[in-house]
């Protein structure tokens, strides 16, 4: 072999050595980058799955439903252990019967108006007698004018009142069954204008009360504020009203 074949294959030679050097050198460089990139990769993902399993928020959503609809069952068993509220007393209370001869067809004799034509004298009242009561206590509400009390007549034995024995004065009119001073006072219905009702009360009580919830000739009265007060004996025991009656009639300003 000559000495030009033999440096050709030399250089040959030389060069796939030095090419096959070189893909020996690019496979070691590769394989670190690779597992640079695997690593990154695991990390990558094992944050993910770690910030996945953090947040869970299925499983969030889940405990807040389950917290809401605890508090929920919470409430109603609150609500169901609370008190229930009071019954309304004039609701409990038995009724009877009233009646007045100063009433016909469903309106007030003139008499008993205090305006112009009328004389100012308090109606004849009659009623069914309550088992177990000591006393009875009359009041007569304007209902058209916010609650005007007209009459107030506390401590009566009896089972009527007659025609006329009360006064705008006010005073004692008499004792009762106990030897007890009936107190009343009455001033007639006077509408400013048009038809308005009048409604009579009478009360029936077992002892005397601790306090009168009644404001004379002024509004703001109402049979059940009045009632709850008189259904609080002087000893504080409750239950102290049997029952009581009404009757209803207008009066016109004209």
């Amino acid at each position: 072999m000559n000495k030009g074949i033999r440096g050709e294959i030399c250089s040959l030679l030389f060069t796939g050595m030095v090419i096959l050097g070189g893909c020996a050198s690019s496979q070691n460089n590769a394989a670190p980058e690779a597992a640079v990139k695997m690593t990154e990769i695991t990390e990558a993902t094992v944050t993910e799955s770690a910030a996945t399993e953090t947040a869970k928020p299925d499983e969030t959503e889940t405990e807040e439903t389950v917290t809401e609809s605890t508090m929920a069952e919470s409430d109603v068993a609150s609500t169901d252990a609370e008190p229930t509220e009071a019954v309304d007393l004039l609701t409990a209370l038995s009724t009877f019967e009233v009646g007045s001869d100063d009433l016909a067809d469903g309106v007030w004799s003139d008499d008993i108006g205090s305006n112009s034509r009328g004389q100012n004298i308090s109606p004849e009242l009659h009623w069914d007698g309550v088992e177990g009561a000591v006393t009875y206590n009359i009041y007569m509400i304007d209902e058209s004018a916010w609650g005007w009390l007209h009459w107030q007549a506390e401590g009566i034995s009896d089972d009527h009142l007659d025609r006329g024995v009360c006064s705008e004065a006010g005073g004692v009119i008499g004792t009762n069954a106990g030897g007890e001073d009936i107190y009343a006072r009455y001033l007639g219905p006077y509408p400013p204008d048009g038809v308005h009702t009048y409604n009579v009360y009478v009360v029936a009580l077992q002892d005397a009360p601790a306090e009168f919830r009644v404001k004379f000739n002024r509004s703001g009265n109402d049979i059940k504020t009045i009632i709850e007060g008189l259904d609080v004996t002087a000893d504080g025991n409750n239950g102290n009203v049997l029952g009581y009656g009404m009757i209803e009639g207008t009066f016109s300003a004209n």
